[in-house]
């Protein structure tokens, strides 16, 4: 479910100016996702990681190329870069674009204590 979501903010991530444009609430809340890790990021002083969103996502350049302009060890990078992403599905998440995950229950521990006979409270 992780993998998924990290796509699902890439490729909105990469869609931002399109999203800009758009006038559903969809794109709206997403819009506001992006924009509020952008704005932490700033107000915590850490421009060179709104600065790697903008180069690798809205500028489209190589992960290589970001790693030079903004001076980062391989490591930082995807640290920084996955560190924002779930960011940005925290903030998408508050805003209900990802809904809860249905989860299939299978036994409830209240019957494997009944199946197996000790029936003490």
């Amino acid at each position: 479910m992780r993998k998924k979501v990290l796509r699902e903010v890439e490729a909105r991530l990469r869609q931002y100016r399109g999203l800009k444009k758009r006038a559903d609430p969809q794109a709206a809340a997403w819009c506001a996702a992006i924009e509020q890790t952008m704005t932490e990021y700033d107000d915590t002083g850490e421009p060179a990681r709104v600065r790697l969103l903008v180069l690798r996502y809205f500028e489209g350049e190589k992960e290589e190329t970001v790693m030079e302009t903004i001076c980062v060890a391989r490591n930082t990078y995807y640290a920084w870069k996955r560190e924002a992403l779930m960011t940005i599905a925290f903030h998408a998440a508050q805003s209900g674009l990802f809904p809860p995950e249905k989860r299939k229950i299978t036994d409830s521990p209240t019957k494997k204590i009944a199946k197996s006979g000790d029936n003490r409270a």
